[in-house]
Order: C-alpha cells, then sequence, then structure tokens
C-alpha cells in the first residue's frame, strides 16, 4: 500500500504558489489506484509484513497497517502500527474534483507535520504549505504535475527561499517506474529505477543513495504468492539483494455493487 506522507511522498502532491487561480482545476483520475496497482472497488486493505534478518530467521518487528478508500478510489486513510505500538495515522481530503486538499500524519495522537494544497494554475495544483508539529509554517514547493494529481518534478524550499531540495518522479501512466532528487547544491541523493511485472506489480527496483560522498546501491526484488478474484495480490515477498526482507499478507475488502 502507498505510504501517504514521507519523504517521498509529501513531495508527490505538495508546491506552493500563494497566488491561486480562479480557474476550476481539471479532474484528476484515480491516482491512488495507480501507485497501488489495484483492481475494483476496493473499500479497505489490511495487512501485516514480517522482516527477516540476513540469516533468514523472522524479526520481532512486524507492521500491522488498515487503509481506507473512497467509493472513487482516493486513499482517504491509513493507520499502521509496529510491533513497539507505536502509531502513525496519515489522513488525506480531496476537493471536489479528486485532488488532494490537506494531508496530514499523526505518531500515537500527535500531529507531527500537514500539508495544505491552496493555488492552481491552468488547473493543476502548483501551490501548498507546509506546518510543523506547533503549528509552525516550515516550507513551501513548487511543482508539476501529471493528469493522474502525481507529480512528475517540484522543488522544496525553506521559509526564507533557500532550495531544501529537488525531485523529479516518472511514470507509465498512472504506475511509477522511478524517479530521483538532488540537495540544494544539485548533487544526487537518491535515484531509483523500477520494473514491473506482466500484472503491472512492482518485479524490481534498483535502489541508489548518496550520502557524504559515499554510494550505495540496493537492489529490491518481489514475488507473488497469491492474488484474490480481483487479481489483486495477497501475499508479497521482498528481497534485498538476494536476501529475504520481508512477507506482506493483505487482505482486501471490496464496496458491495
Amino acid at each position: 500500500m502507498r505510504l501517504l506522507i514521507g519523504p517521498l511522498a509529501i513531495l508527490a502532491f505538495i508546491a506552493c504558489n500563494n497566488q491561486p487561480s480562479q480557474k476550476p482545476p481539471l479532474r484528476s483520475k484515480k491516482s491512488d489506484f495507480g501507485f497501488d496497482n489495484l483492481k475494483g472497488q476496493v473499500e479497505s486493505i489490511e495487512s501485516k509484513t514480517v522482516n527477516f534478518d540476513s540469516t533468514g530467521k523472522a524479526k520481532g518487528d512486524s507492521t500491522q497497517s488498515l487503509g481506507a478508500y473512497d467509493k472513487v478510489g482516493n486513499i482517504v486513510k491509513e493507520t499502521t502500527k509496529d510491533s513497539s505500538g507505536e502509531t502513525t495515522i496519515n489522513e488525506v481530503a480531496y476537493y471536489v474534483n479528486g485532488f488532494i486538499k490537506e494531508e496530514k500524519t499523526t505518531v500515537n495522537g500527535m500531529v507531527q507535520v500537514r500539508i495544505v494544497i491552496d493555488s492552481f494554475v491552468n488547473g493543476q495544483h502548483t501551490g501548498a504549505k507546509i506546518w510543523d508539529a506547533t503549528g509552525k509554517q516550515v516550507g513551501y514547493c513548487d511543482v508539476i504535475n501529471n493528469e493522474y494529481g502525481q507529480v512528475t518534478w517540484g522543488k522544496t524550499f525553506y521559509m526564507n527561499g533557500k532550495l531544501q531540495f529537488a525531485w523529479e518522479s516518472k511514470f507509465d501512466g498512472p504506475l511509477s517506474i522511478g524517479g530521483s532528487s538532488t540537495d540544494s547544491a544539485g548533487n544526487l541523493v537518491r535515484q531509483s529505477t523500477i520494473k514491473r511485472n506482466d500484472k503491472g506489480d512492482l518485479a524490481e527496483d534498483q535502489y541508489t543513495s548518496v550520502e557524504k560522498g559515499v554510494t550505495t546501491i540496493t537492489n529490491l526484488t518481489y514475488k507473488y504468492h497469491n492474488y484474490d478474484e480481483k487479481d489483486n495480490w495477497t501475499q508479497q515477498s521482498t528481497y534485498k539483494n538476494g536476501k529475504l526482507k520481508s512477507v506482506t499478507k493483505r487482505a482486501i475488502t471490496y464496496y458491495k455493487d
């Protein structure tokens, strides 16, 4: 399931422009179903992920999550609980056209970050403001969106106007096939190249990160063991550099016709 608010997910929906256009925004396509490659009218997804160590032994840090979708295919809430008991809730509100209006995350009941998208150009989102846990605005962004409401390019700035970082995302239709981000000096920080199987699900992800001049390349591969009647996967194994990293099982509930 797509994580909502995170280092890349925040940037996938935000930008700043303090002069909203009066032109009504265009209606987006079902971006969440594109991110997750979901089929059918999904109401909720309950999942559990078990992690494994380098020897292949299950670790005691499993994660459980429950995601809720509205009837037009937008994810509206995701609750995640880890083995320590920490609970993270991500919530999303939408404009009537289907584009995101506000997104926030709370951890154990405390708001961590809130994002409000409030401006448009040619019917597309181009502006958002970011607030921290104290309710103080801490940044803003500029972006370009595609017809699914997904960001293909963007920059994030501090309140003083200094560039924090920039990023670019690549898609095949609504499906993500990778992307990259650079720091304030234009140096590569992260890069991902994604391959998908014939069903459109993740098959491979080569992930490159650069920290203090050291480049690390991680190869993730995914295998699927079970699918439901709508052809959505219900069990997935993830391998990191050839070794089993995690197994995720999920139960999907659909709206009744």
